[in-house]
Parts: structure tokens; C-alpha cells; sequence
């Protein structure tokens, strides 16, 4: 299998370099993970307004056409920073897995309008359920809860996902440690279906 990187990957690449050494360099990133926030809060935003997190998404969807090997550029430039931000999480967990379940959304996400968290990880006791059209459980360990405009939560028992409004009525979050990771849940509201039964 060839991984050699394109010319365009490679210019992104070489863009990604430049712009984590020149703005957001190893001594901010330092400082910004020893403040209470425990992370740069500049950064999120900066990625969206350069238009990254759409690099893995079609082109009808507002992205750049790019695939995996694109988004890999700038996660090996993020992660030699150690610059901190929901961009796996967003961009690729959850937001590749909206481009065929919730287009819209995922549109969304690919022009740095919605920030799509997975909420995947509970108690045995207490996960996600559905009874009577209302999501209710607790979701813990939820990476960038407190950027989330909503969560890709896991039902369950039942193999199936929901997407549901960070500001939804009932739902809350509680930071953890650094601010960046935190517990999720209440009575989560209806929330559109994704993924399926079985073992899909």
C-alpha cells in the first residue's frame, strides 16, 4: 500500500508546521496547560477559521475533499506541539461518522459551526437509555465537553447513537480535571438517531 503523501498533503503539512510554530508555539502551549482552563482556548477557533476541520470531508459538504491522510498532517503537527484541541474528536470520531446518519450536521461541522463531541463511555448502571421518546443516563470521561454544541452519545443495549443538543433541555455537563474532560448527562431530550441495530 503506497502512503506516500501528495503535493497538496505535503503543503498542508508544511502550512500546519508553520502555523503551530508562529502562533501557537511549545511556551503558549506550556503556559495555557498550567492555567485554569488547562488548555489554549485560542486554538479550537483558529483550526476551524483556517478551515481544518473540514479536510476529511466532501466538497458538497463545504469541506476540503480531502481524506484521512490530510487530517493526519495536522494531528502530527498538533501532536508534536502538544497542542491540545477536540479536533480528533470532532472532525473525525464523531463527524465522519454524521456524513451519511446527519448530513446537515456534519456540514455543520465541516465549517467550524458545530463542535460534535462523542459521549461513548458510562457506568453499567447507568447508560444512555430511551423510554418514552426521552434520552436520559450519564456519560463519563467525555473529552472537550465543556466545547460541545452536541454529543455523539451511545445508547445503551442496543447498538444505536444519538445526536443530541449540548443547550437541549435536561442535559449538563461537569468539568474534570484541567477543564478539557468532564461527565455529561441528565435527561438527555430526544435526539436524532444514529447507526442501527444488530451489529452495525
Amino acid at each position: 500500500m503506497d502512503h506516500e503523501f501528495n503535493e497538496v498533503q505535503e503543503l498542508l503539512a508544511q502550512t500546519a508546521r508553520d502555523f503551530f510554530s508562529r502562533d501557537f508555539p511549545m511556551d503558549r502551549i506550556r503556559d495555557a496547560h498550567r492555567s485554569d482552563a488547562g488548555y489554549d482556548e485560542a486554538l479550537w477557533p483558529a483550526l476551524q477559521e483556517l478551515g481544518w476541520s473540514g479536510a476529511a470531508f466532501p466538497e458538497s459538504m463545504g469541506g476540503s475533499g480531502g481524506g484521512l491522510l490530510d487530517v493526519a498532517q495536522v494531528i502530527e503537527e498538533m501532536g508534536k506541539g502538544c497542542a491540545a484541541s477536540p479536533f480528533l474528536h470532532s472532525t473525525v470520531a464523531a463527524g465522519l461518522a454524521l456524513v451519511d446518519a446527519s448530513p446537515d450536521l456534519a456540514a455543520r461541522v465541516a465549517a467550524g459551526e458545530a463542535t460534535v463531541i462523542p459521549a461513548l463511555t458510562s457506568h453499567p448502571e447507568d447508560h444512555p437509555r430511551v423510554a418514552d421518546g426521552t434520552l436520559s443516563g450519564r456519560s463519563l470521561a467525555v473529552p472537550w465537553a465543556n466545547l460541545a454544541t452536541h454529543f455523539l452519545v451511545a445508547i445503551g443495549g442496543d447498538n444505536h447513537m444519538a445526536v443530541v443538543a449540548a443547550y437541549a433541555n435536561g442535559v449538563g455537563a461537569a468539568p474534570g480535571a484541567g477543564g478539557a474532560r468532564g461527565r455529561v448527562g441528565g435527561g438527555w431530550g430526544p435526539g436524532c438517531g444514529v447507526g442501527g441495530g444488530g451489529g452495525g
